[in-house]
């Protein structure tokens, strides 16, 4: 998408003379929901242009009656997993506690995303999920 609106600013600057900006490059963020249970969600997230920066994320329950942020945090908690695995200096998770805890059916309806973005984290491939 940001490449076809890049395009037609091009062309629209050549047909008026005037240079027009290249719209700002959308984030690109990196993480997984590693753990999620009718009492809490943990994870990590990063962006991967800012590597030396945290996260502001929001916890979000969507369901069919609407949409509510449960949880507001920033991701700067440090894991070991993630210096195993090369993630940069591991200082990219995150844990929310729930209470009251959610139901099972809330639980499922959790997503998690840097605080104000349409990005959501996936969950990851080896996710823990417990009542």
């Amino acid at each position: 998408m940001n490449f076809v609106v890049n395009r037609l600013r091009q062309a629209l600057g050549r047909r008026t003379g005037a240079p027009i900006a290249s719209a700002p490059a959308a984030p690109r963020y990196q993480g997984y929901i590693d753990e999620r249970s009718t009492h809490h969600v943990a994870g990590w997230m990063r962006d991967l242009d800012d590597p030396v920066g945290r996260l502001p994320y929001e916890v979000v329950l969507c369901l069919p009656g609407g949409v509510r942020v449960l949880h507001r945090g920033v991701a700067d908690d440090y894991s070991d997993t993630l210096v195993r695995v090369d993630v940069g200096d591991g200082c990219y998770a995150f844990r929310a506690v729930f209470d009251p805890p959610l139901t099972e059916t809330e639980r499922d309806a959790v997503l998690v995303r840097p605080a104000g973005a349409a990005h959501r984290l996936e969950l990851a491939p080896e996710l823990k999920t417990a009542p």
